[in-house]
């Protein structure tokens, strides 16, 4: 986290096929509140169950790619969120 808060990143994207994304997000978010970097957009992918997705969204993932999600569909996702994120779009 310290690297993406000091390159000033719009964007920290997570992949899980663990089952620990719940501990893992709320830890991140955690450290970008802590340092003040609330506005980096979080967002998640991999094996994530449906019924987690909402609880994820309410804590403040941006976005959770699930499996068979295309690289086209994720690539304009991040293009179009950092481009918000820039107030650009």
């Amino acid at each position: 986290m310290a690297t993406a808060i000091q390159e000033d990143v719009d964007i920290v994207g997570l992949s899980f096929l663990s089952g620990s994304h719940k501990s893992f997000f709320k830890r991140v978010i955690d450290l970008l509140e802590k340092n003040e970097a609330s506005d980096i957009i979080l967002v998640g992918g991999g094996i994530i169950p449906a019924a987690d997705i909402s609880s994820l969204c309410e804590a403040g993932v941006k976005v959770v790619f699930t499996p068979g999600a295309s690289a086209k569909e994720i690539v304009e996702t991040f293009a179009a969120l950092s481009q918000k994120h820039k107030g650009r779009g």
